[in-house]
């Protein structure tokens, strides 16, 4: 791997990189386990984790690989490499599935680097963009966990990983505001189409009967 600037590192050493949970059959819920697994069908990268949806698990060989707060997950395999910041401690013992890598910060670069900042900067292009340049497979992409762990990451200071961190908050906030607001005029509209009808079907109802 080439040199970097000083404030650039690779990933490798500022945090634990695991695959996810390898069950040893085929994953299928068990409502006797008080054990979760997450996949990515349970997670939206504006909205959070449906907790209600994660499956329960019987695993095996689990010592150190609970999902805690402040872990990123980030997905190994598909077109798209995200990575999801857990803001919040899973309300049950919880695994990632293997199609993610498990990123934990190190203790030793918790005083240079913020886990949502991390969790940024992984999805921002120049990131994705050299995952896609490193990706294998024909069929279905993936990256290895070596590529992961060669990430250059840049690290400023704690205060303007802060302020961008805040700043993307906001941004995803205001875009989640954005679609309520798009939901709530398409309901409106929806609503006064259904008024009209009605209208139409009581003043003549012969031919109301045409909408129904």
């Amino acid at each position: 791997m080439p040199l970097l600037h000083k404030n650039i590192k690779p990933l490798g050493p500022l945090a634990t990189i695991r695959a996810g949970h390898a069950f040893r059959t085929k994953l299928i819920d068990d409502p006797g386990s008080e054990t979760r697994v997450l996949q990515m069908r349970d997670i939206d990268p504006s909205h959070g984790v449906d907790w209600q949806s994660v499956v329960r698990c019987q695993p095996v060989g689990v010592k150190k690989e609970w999902l805690r707060t402040s872990d990123i997950l980030l997905v190994a395999r598909g077109g798209r490499n995200y990575a999801y910041y857990l803001d919040e401690q899973p309300p049950f013992p919880t695994l990632a599935a293997p199609h993610f890598f498990h990123i934990s910060l190190r203790e030793s670069a918790k005083q240079i680097l913020l886990p949502e900042f991390l969790a940024w900067q992984l999805n921002q292009q120049p990131v994705q963009d050299y995952f896609k340049r490193n990706a294998e497979g024909s069929t279905s992409k993936s990256i290895r966990r070596t590529i992961v762990e060669n990430t250059p990451i840049i690290i400023p200071s704690i205060s303007r990983q802060k302020t961008i961190s805040s700043l993307h908050t906001a941004v995803v906030s205001e875009r989640l505001l954005a679609e309520q607001l798009i939901a709530n005029g398409e309901n409106l509209m929806s609503r006064i189409c259904a008024d009209l009808l009605k209208e139409a079907n009581e003043t003549d109802p012969i031919r109301g009967l045409l909408y129904d």
